[in-house]
């Protein structure tokens, strides 16, 4: 990136020395390979003078629990006060 700017990489620059290597999908010399290719990127931009931090982001994991369990209480809070409803009858 220019001065200045940032860049974001998701996790399928990742993908092959982490999910694709567990799951089987890549061969050992492919996900070598991709894992120097990898550190050899990240190194250029270094010595480019980039400001290189790693982030393991489960931030958005988390958030859609959040938003679900969010979701989830205001499901049971509208069944808890219908039920009351009907419990006042």
């Amino acid at each position: 990136p220019r001065d200045g700017y940032f860049t974001l990489y998701d996790r399928s620059w990742y993908g092959r020395v982490l999910v694709e290597r567990v799951e089987g999908f890549a061969s050992m010399d492919e996900w070598m390979r991709a894992y120097q290719e990898i550190n050899d990127f990240e190194e250029h931009l270094y010595r480019h003078g980039t400001i290189l931090e790693k982030f393991w982001v489960l931030a958005l994991l988390i958030i859609r629990l959040l938003l679900q369990l969010f979701h989830s209480l205001n499901l049971l809070s509208r069944r808890l006060t219908a039920m009351e409803r009907q419990f006042h009858y």
